[in-house]
């Protein structure tokens, strides 16, 4: 792999004689990876004091044996995991262990993740500047995000746990991948383009025959756990008193207006959720891979994602593939150096029309980013991770009513970025200019090489974080940041690996 065009996959010279090679490749990780996955839930529902050692012991044998492999599976864990819980919900007692076993995959990520840094600090050296400067710098995130986690911890509880998972999580998977990736080459390109695939096919399926796709995956029984919460919250009979909406059957957590916008108000859509089972996260990753494929030279296949893109309905996530796929045309006719000031002008523009717009219109998203910097400039220290936010507690419509009265909310919702200054204050500023660092270290690479892959991951970990300021799942769902951020310590990774010595000639005596 060339440091200035890197490649994530290495496609074979002679397609036809290595058929069967990559065939076997492609089949042996795709075992590891639904192995990887699936191994723990299945040992919790056997036993609970099973599942988590298996977990545990399957991470350490992964990183330590077969580490060349880890991206590939991490990312298809991200991809695939809802679907295995969905498979297995009819096995599952009760909705206590529904959210447990969800946690595995970060489980898994965590200790995958543990290894590698242990072998990273035996011999820093090893590796180029770049890379140290980058996973020194995430350590030291990792210790201001752990000192918030532990000033909220007491009177949040279990959302401190959740909210300092969704924070740290794309930071590890950076980690992860940037170290993997700076060892040895990698065929993790030919993977993500099989799992476009599997994506697609599982969206389409769930596009043409919603109830054929509920009924091979136990949706059915998925969706009685996950909106098992706003039923006990008496949500429902919120909007019927609100609203006169009645709630009749599960499609109903379907139907939205297209991009879940008033500016479409009248056009509904059933929303699709893909084989992950959460729409917001679901565009993310159609828009991601259909912006890899793309870059790979295969647009025909990337215009399958084109109408699931339309019903995942997710504004951020066609914002994303639109603003890439502009940066790069631009690039191509005006050069990267000229075409980043013009993205960043775009960005700002489009920053002040949604907070105008939204403030017009009353849009949660924009009410949310406004509690959190209200609470940021009341208390610039922080109020500790877990404090505000999605998960602080159920909203009612009547308290969504009087914040679009008064253009804010008591809280960060729906806004990552609002989010992250209500918990962390000044310290969540920290934490968005290591993103930022990342992408202008990725973009020096495209602005050098041209190569669409580096573009993709600079222009990509821009466009994401400003996005966070709309959305929670922006930053903190593994398939949007988490996703884009793997991707991007590959492409660094691969560009700063330090070629293998060549082996030493051999002396030969003269006598």
């Amino acid at each position: 792999m060339d440091a200035a065009a890197p490649r994530l996959g290495a496609p074979p010279a002679d397609g036809r004689a290595t058929a069967p090679v990559a065939f076997g490749s492609v089949a042996a990780t795709l075992a590891l990876a639904c192995g990887v996955t699936a191994a723990p839930m299945l040992a919790q529902l056997v036993s609970p004091l099973i599942g988590v050692p298996l977990a545990v012991i399957l991470a350490f044998l992964l990183a330590n044996h077969l580490w060349r492999f880890v991206p590939a599976v991490l990312i298809f864990a991200m991809m695939f995991q809802n679907l295995f819980v969905s498979l297995l919900s009819p096995l599952i007692p009760d909705a206590d262990v529904f959210t447990f076993i969800r946690g595995y995959t970060f489980l898994e990520t965590v200790v995958v993740w543990a290894v590698l840094i242990v072998d990273f600090l035996r011999a820093p050296a090893a590796h180029s500047p770049a890379i140290r400067r980058l996973i020194f710098q995430g350590l030291g995130l990792f210790a201001v995000i752990g000192a918030f986690a532990a000033l909220g911890l007491p009177a949040n509880g279990s959302a401190t746990i959740v909210y300092t998972r969704n924070i740290v999580t794309p930071l590890l998977l950076f980690h992860i991948c940037l170290l993997t990736a700076a060892r040895a080459r990698l065929d993790v390109g030919r993977m993500i383009v099989v799992y476009a695939g599997m994506v697609f096919a599982c969206g389409w399926l769930e596009m043409l025959s919603r109830r054929s796709w509920l009924a091979l995956t136990n949706g059915d029984g998925y969706w009685e756990f996950n909106a098992a919460g706003m039923r006990s919250s008496g949500y429902w009979e919120d909007v019927l008193a609100q609203t006169g909406f009645v709630y009749r059957d599960i499609e109903d957590y379907f139907r939205i207006n297209l991009f879940n916008t008033p500016y479409f108000d009248g056009i509904e859509v059933m929303r699709l959720h893909g084989p992950n089972i959460h729409a917001i996260a679901f565009g993310y990753a159609l828009a991601f891979l259909a912006l890899y494929l793309i870059a790979a030279g295969r647009p025909l296949f990337a215009a399958l994602s084109a109408p699931l893109l339309v019903l995942a309905s997710v504004k951020g996530a066609m914002a994303l593939l639109l603003l890439v796929v502009a940066a790069w045309v631009g690039s191509r006719a005006i050069g990267a150096a000229r075409t980043l000031p013009v993205l960043l002008a775009v960005l700002v523009i489009y920053v002040a029309a949604m907070i105008v717009t939204g403030l017009a219109g009353g849009d949660y998203h924009v009410i949310g980013l406004m509690g959190g910097l209200k609470g940021f400039v009341a208390l610039p220290l922080g109020h500790g991770i877990g404090s505000g936010g999605n998960l602080a507690g159920a909203i009612t419509m009547a308290e969504w009513s009087k914040a679009q009265e008064a253009g804010s909310f008591d809280g960060a919702v729906e806004s990552a970025i609002g989010v992250l200054l209500w918990q962390m204050g000044v310290a969540g500023l920290l934490v968005l200019a290591h993103y930022l660092a990342i992408a202008a270290r990725a973009w020096r690479l495209y602005a050098r090489s041209g190569n669409l892959h580096q573009g993709l991951a600079a222009f990509a970990t821009l466009i994401v974080v400003v996005n966070g300021l709309f959305q929670e799942e922006a930053l903190f769902s593994p398939l949007a940041l988490g996703l884009v951020l793997a991707f991007t310590g590959l492409v660094i990774g691969s560009a700063e690996r330090r070629p293998e010595p060549a082996p030493a000639a051999l002396a030969v005596e003269r006598t």
